[in-house]
């Protein structure tokens, strides 16, 4: 893959767009060295060249990540607010508002009235927002909404299908908490914080519900398990080492946990790893 193309690929954009990638690609390289400022003018500065509104307004939003970065939020909503369409301005305001804030500003609006590219990622935006403020109902709505509009954002709509899980949970919708979990799984294969919490929880449903070969499956595609390291690599291996136990494989679940511990990142995790490795080792004596 040529890095043209490898560069479209990581942003998340299509790379039959108008952006200019080597100058996104020099943008990318001042952020790495915090030199924020630069970054925010040379954004702005591909922003005021291009014609077309949905490539200015995906400039602006790199340059009010950039601002918000360096913890300037003033700067942040001065340039999100210089977008010239009043939905995409609407749109990259909302990342940096709280969610109080973008409830206040888009309860009343529709999201469906937004350019196509923006009607997934608005419902997902304000849903969010609704979820942290703990209105799940309007939450779930919108959530719901977000999963069924194409277009969406993989990670936007991966929070999505996980907190619409949790929601049909707290209200003791069994089922639709599963298909929720599930549903998140698909979007992608990828170790992404979305999707290692839908896993998680999934698996224990599964266990719980006395499907504890299936939770492990679950965890096999999850390629080279036993040797991830960081915060979910001991997530994952040990919500599979519970699998394999509850399925009465705790030799595996053991072999799983020994090389986790060898992995685990800090005292507290190897503490973690150490305790279940101990309830296993107990029942196997």
């Amino acid at each position: 893959m040529k890095p043209f193309f490898t560069l479209a690929f990581a942003l998340g954009i299509s790379a039959l767009s108008g952006l200019d990638y080597p100058q996104i690609r020099n943008a990318r390289n001042l952020e790495k060295e915090k030199r924020w400022d630069e970054a925010v003018a040379l954004y702005e500065k591909l922003a005021s060249e291009t014609v077309e509104e949905k490539d200015a307004q995906q400039y602006i939003q790199w340059a009010v990540a950039a601002a918000l970065s360096k913890k300037d939020r003033a700067l942040a909503l001065r340039l999100a607010k210089s977008v010239k369409n009043p939905d995409r301005r609407l749109f990259v305001i909302c990342t940096v508002l709280t969610p109080a804030e973008i409830v206040e500003q888009t309860a009343e609006c529709d999201p469906v009235r937004f350019p196509e590219d923006l009607r997934s990622d608005m419902f997902s935006i304000r849903g969010t927002a609704y979820y942290s403020l703990k209105q799940y109902g309007n939450a779930l709505r919108d959530f719901e909404s977000a999963l069924k509009t194409p277009g969406g954002q993989a990670k936007r709509q991966g929070w999505a299908a996980y907190y619409s899980g949790i929601i049909h949970e707290q209200r003791k919708e069994r089922g639709k908490a599963v298909d929720a979990y599930r549903n998140a799984l698909a979007l992608s294969k990828g170790d992404y914080a979305w999707r290692c919490l839908a896993l998680l929880r999934l698996s224990a449903m599964l266990i719980e519900d006395g499907k504890s070969a299936e939770a492990c499956r679950l965890f096999e595609p999850v390629s080279r398990l036993s040797g991830k390291k960081g915060y979910w690599g001991v997530r994952l291996n040990l919500g599979y080492a519970a699998a394999l136990a509850a399925s009465g494989r705790k030799v595996e679940a053991v072999r799983i946990l020994d090389a986790a511990m060898k992995n685990a990142p800090n005292e507290t995790d190897r503490k973690e790893i150490g305790k279940q490795l101990e309830r296993l080792t107990e029942n196997l004596l």
